[in-house]
Order: structure tokens, then sequence, then C-alpha cells
């Protein structure tokens, strides 16, 4: 691969990368494209994940195609997510508001809603 096509390659992923965090609610994260490094095992991408530190670096493979990227891109930055939620213990009250946080992100993404602020528009409703 020449160096024009590498750079391009980085400039799809990191906007990729840059674009699903918001989305899903990962800017508190530091995510890093690891671009000379191949993930483990022949996977098409990886993410490895240091939840502590909130600090991910994804691998994707170079025999991706182009529109394969960002499909790519997302399953890792959902791994992020899940192994955030792993990270609690199954019954705890903290492990039941990620979950919730987890499920929201989802939620908004699919909805195309990832600059929406709840705080600001949820009305609650006595009943």
């Amino acid at each position: 691969m020449c160096k024009l096509d590498r750079e391009a390659r980085k400039q799809r992923i990191e906007a990729h990368i840059a674009e699903w965090q918001k989305k899903l609610r990962l800017q508190d994260w530091w995510i890093y494209f690891a671009e000379d490094e191949e993930p483990a095992d022949g996977a098409l991408g990886d993410a490895e994940t240091e939840v502590a530190g909130f600090c991910s670096t994804l691998r994707l493979s170079g025999r991706l195609l182009e529109h394969e990227e960002e499909v790519t891109v997302v399953h890792e930055l959902l791994e992020v997510l899940f192994k955030r939620l792993r990270s609690y213990e199954a019954d705890s009250k903290d492990a039941n508001v990620e979950k919730h946080k987890v499920i929201q992100a989802l939620l908004w993404a699919l909805l195309g809603m990832h600059d929406f602020e709840p705080t600001k528009f949820v009305v609650r409703r006595d009943v």
C-alpha cells in the first residue's frame, strides 16, 4: 500500500472513530487507531481496552475493504461499551446503572440522537 493510500485510510478510519465515538457517547474515552498494528489471530479488528483509564486502542486489518472500515470501527466501539459494562459486578447497583447507560447510548445512536441531552428534554409526570 502506497503512502498516500495509507494516509487516506488512516484519515477515513479516524473520521469513523470520531463520528461513532460521539454517536455512542464515548467522548470521555481516549480512542486510538493503531495504524501499523494488525489485530490478533487474523481478526478483522480488535479493541484493547483499559476500562479504568477510559482508553482503547483499535486495530483494523489491512485486508479490510474501504466499505468495511466503518462497520468494523462501530463493531469495535460496541466492544468497548460492553467491556465497560462487564467490568462491573453482575448484580451490583453500578452494573445496573452502567447497563442502562449502554442501552441509552445504543438507543440514541440508532435513532440518530447523538446530540440529544436528556436532562434538557425529559419531562416526568406523576400518575
